[in-house]
């Protein structure tokens, strides 16, 4: 792990089209140049396994769902943590930090909030 990533687009579902249902997406870019091009977390609480989140970079190949992980959020960098056999397949650490915007912050902290309360 490097740095961190600066999304060019943020995407937040925190219950609104399915109230069991919170997921939190963010792209980093559309050409092979950028790695990964977009990171995924979802949980969703009535289908599949309602205590885990599952955690997908650029295609599902690359996806997982875990239960040991953690989430932090400190001067408008959010940092994801696995704590598991689980790693980032881009450069196989176990950590991955994502500039927020000031304007994405509150969204996106709910957000991690329910997708994390597992």
């Amino acid at each position: 792990m490097s740095g961190f990533y600066v999304p060019i687009r943020v995407d937040v579902d925190n219950g609104d089209t399915d109230e069991s249902y919170f997921s939190l997406g963010f792209v980093f870019g559309h050409t092979a140049a950028v790695v990964p091009h977009n990171i995924g977390l979802c949980r969703d609480e009535l289908e599949g396994d309602p205590g885990s989140i599952y955690i997908e970079a650029d295609d599902q190949v690359h996806g997982f769902t875990t239960k040991a992980a953690k989430y932090s959020i400190d001067a408008g960098v959010l940092t994801i943590t696995l704590l598991d056999e689980n790693f980032f397949y881009w450069d196989e650490s176990k950590v991955v930090n994502i500039k927020i915007s000031s304007e994405d912050a509150g969204a996106i902290e709910g957000c991690m909030s329910n997708i994390f309360s597992i």
